[in-house]
């Protein structure tokens, strides 16, 4: 493991972020969902509390009850349409309504850093490694362990009386 470990430090660009998610649903079409979108980044305009609105208007279970906080996210790690709109977003900015499969969005940068998650990228290449190494090994012995409780029992055929 030492040999592949390497000395490459990894490090990735995340961002803070928060959102409000409007989705149509059954009672609410897609034309309304973007009106209340639209009608949230107005008052977002005039100095309403991003936060706020997220914990009282969005409809992503996840994040509504932390006024939307997704905490912070790195790429490739949202929809494409997301991760375009968060990337144009500059720091402590909201963007304009937006829309993903997921519904009718604003986000909020709140910070933007780069972070070193070498720790993490070396511990799951370990684990890749040994897993390639282990798994052939593991399912060998699982399947040698299944043919040899396995019980097959031959039934003579049953004789007819006439």
């Amino acid at each position: 493991m030492v040999e592949k470990q390497g000395n490459d430090q990894q490090i990735i660009d995340q961002w803070q972020v928060r959102h409000i998610l409007i989705s149509p649903s059954v009672t609410m079409t897609n034309e309304l969902a973007k009106q209340q979108i639209e009608s949230l980044y107005e008052q977002l305009r005039q100095g309403a509390d991003f936060a706020t609105l997220a914990a009282t208007y969005s409809k992503d279970p996840g994040s509504a009850n932390n006024g939307g906080s997704l905490d912070w996210v790195g790429e490739d790690e949202m929809v494409p349409q997301f991760e375009q709109v968060m990337k144009n977003t500059e720091v402590n900015d909201f963007s304009t309504p937006f829309e993903t499969q997921y519904g009718w969005h604003i986000l909020k940068v709140e910070g933007k850093r780069q972070h070193d998650v070498t720790d993490i990228y070396r511990r799951n290449k370990a684990r890749e490694a040994l897993y390639q190494r282990l798994a052939p090994q593991a399912l060998e012995d699982w399947l040698q362990e299944l043919r040899a409780q396995a019980y097959v029992n031959i039934m003579p055929e049953a004789q007819t009386t006439s």
